[in-house]
């Protein structure tokens, strides 16, 4: 987007400070690598407009550019709030869910995008991943408090290396502890 595209949605945002303008200005601001500035924007305007879905997911665009996962994920899960079939929000969240090895979450988003889109191939081939990845995840333990770690599969932990022990001084040699060795014959004398 142009300079000059930007600078007619922020005069239109100045002349109508409760208006909707704020999504695509800061939407502009997010595509010319003013995450911050967009930012910026977005918490005036759902300040005013919470409910404004295309605010939010610009929102949670901003925060994926960021590399702030939670972030985003709270704006997306917002979008899926008040409109469950939103199929931006369900394949970010199905992105994020795969970025953090969280696959039955990934899969439950993907399944619920290839519902409202059947020919969605990309989604498709990103629940195909998922269940792949899922499939060679075994030995991946779950928290505790995780209500699918009954599903996952019991790691048992690896047999204890047993170090080889210091080898035993001769009769009146001693052992260095440092080094774990037996002084030269010619030291002791």
């Amino acid at each position: 987007m142009s300079t000059s595209e930007i600078a007619k949605l922020e005069s239109r945002w100045r002349e109508n400070p409760q208006g909707l303008t704020f999504a695509p200005l800061a939407e502009a601001y997010r595509k010319m690598k003013e995450p911050q500035r967009a930012l910026d924007i977005l918490a005036e305007g759902l300040a005013q407009h919470p409910d404004y879905i295309p605010a939010s997911i610009v929102l949670g665009r901003c925060q994926l550019d960021l590399a702030a996962d939670a972030e985003a994920e709270r704006a997306f899960a917002r979008v899926l709030e008040l409109d469950a079939e939103n199929v931006i929000a369900l394949k970010a969240m199905a992105e994020i869910c795969e970025r953090q090895l969280r696959f039955d979450d990934a899969e439950v988003h993907l399944e619920a995008l290839l519902l409202i889109d059947r020919s969605n191939d990309e989604a498709r081939s990103q629940l195909e991943r998922v269940q792949t990845s899922r499939r060679n995840a075994v030995g991946v333990e779950r928290p505790a408090d995780d209500p699918r770690a009954a599903d996952a599969p019991v790691v048992l932990p690896a047999e204890p290396a047993v170090e080889a022990e210091a080898p035993e001084a001769a009769a009146g040699e001693s052992v260095d502890a440092d080094t774990d060795t037996a002084p030269d014959r010619d030291e002791a004398a």
